[in-house]
């Protein structure tokens, strides 16, 4: 077992394994140097509380510098909540979803939870016990000074059936969280919190991750490969999850990526990733950007303010849905490459500066 606080901590190789309280932290009070090696976090069991905390998450708080090197891993893979479990989970032949809607062969799928901006749950669960996969689990790093991420930090669903080491056939796990914040943030090493893949259906939603820099505005040096990309297979493929950036002049205001599937997928592209409106009911962002064919919804009793909406060139089809919600933007904007999609009664647009005008350029595209 391992005391509560630590003056340091040094280690180069070897698995350690924390079995932290749910919102317990482990504690340094000076530099974590991880140049090899791994942490992980123990996993939940059947019984956790399913408010999306569960019995453990990897949290851990250093007063100085936090390094995790190119062969060193921080993984909370397959550590989530079980099938049929979690504030995401299916019960119905689904996937479980979190940062994005699992894909569903039976009832709708289960809606996003949790926040974007600090993301804090565990994955969640899909119908099958018996075939479906364990979510991924949840990592939070607090570094008081510089924090370097050259090596990879891990919460994708497990790639097993659960309780084997079987191929996932139905109704995988959702990815799960990583919540990073450092006084400056430097590296190019892998941040993945992916759903669960199947052979047959139901794959598992994207999770969340987000990256807090408190002291600087620099991320010229930081990175990182990002893979939160909808899990397919089978005939129901599943919503990427959603990756936050703020620095400190954003002032909580940060940007915004959402991930639908790739576009080498021949799997349905219906599911969406959405807003907690229990959680990020009125939220701003500087920037949302949509990714890999993203289908983004703004769903009833939810406000979305972004000062600009951009599609990235992998993927042709990503939109912002409007499903009852509002949705805040600068006066006289134009849609040059995603597309506006208002499909449901009770949406609203406005215009938060001058001018009142709303056009499509390029390969944007406006649907009412």
């Amino acid at each position: 077992s391992l005391p509560a606080k630590v003056a340091s901590w040094t280690q180069t190789g070897g698995t350690v394994t924390f079995a932290l309280g749910a919102s317990t932290f482990f504690e340094v009070a000076g530099d974590v140097s991880l140049t090899g090696g791994t942490w992980t976090h123990s996993a939940n069991a059947n019984a956790a509380p399913q408010d999306g905390a569960g019995n453990y998450r990897l949290w851990v708080k250093s007063g100085g510098a936090f390094t995790v090197g190119a062969d060193a891993t921080i993984s909370a893979v397959g550590k989530g909540y079980r099938p049929e479990k979690g504030p995401g989970r299916h019960t119905n032949q689904g996937g479980g979803s979190y940062g994005g809607r699992g894909g569903s062969t039976g009832a709708e799928s289960a809606k996003c939870n949790g926040s974007f901006r600090c993301p804090e749950f565990l994955g969640s669960g899909g119908s099958s016990v018996s075939y479906g996969s364990v979510a991924g689990g949840a990592i939070k790093i607090i570094a008081g000074g510089a924090l370097t991420v050259n090596g990879r930090i891990d919460a994708d669903a497990s790639p097993y059936k659960v309780d084997t080491t079987g191929t996932c056939q139905y109704y995988a796990g959702s990815g799960g969280s990583i919540w990073l914040t450092g006084a400056t943030v430097t590296g190019s090493g892998t941040l993945t919190a992916r759903g669960g893949a199947v052979t047959t259906a139901g794959a598992g939603g994207g999770g969340r991750i987000a990256v807090h820099v408190t002291d600087s505005d620099d991320v010229s040096s930081f990175n990182p490969i990002v893979l939160l990309c909808g899990r397919t297979g089978g005939s129901r493929a599943a919503a990427g999850g959603t990756y936050y950036l703020q620095t400190k002049s954003d002032n909580g205001a940060g940007k915004l990526t959402v991930y639908g599937i790739s576009s080498s997928s021949s799997a349905p592209r219906t599911n969406v990733s959405d807003i907690d409106v229990a959680v990020d009911a009125s939220t701003h962002v500087k920037k949302l950007v949509l990714s890999d064919n993203a289908q983004f919804a703004v769903t009833s009793g939810a406000v979305f303010e972004a000062d600009d909406i951009v599609g990235t060139e992998s993927g042709t089809a990503n939109q912002i849905c409007l499903c009852g919600g509002t949705l805040k933007i600068p006066g006289d904007f134009r849609f040059a490459t995603a597309r506006l999609n208002v499909r449901d009664a009770g949406s609203q647009l406005v215009f938060t500066g001058s001018g009142n005008t709303l056009a499509a350029t390029g390969s944007g595209r406006l649907r009412c």
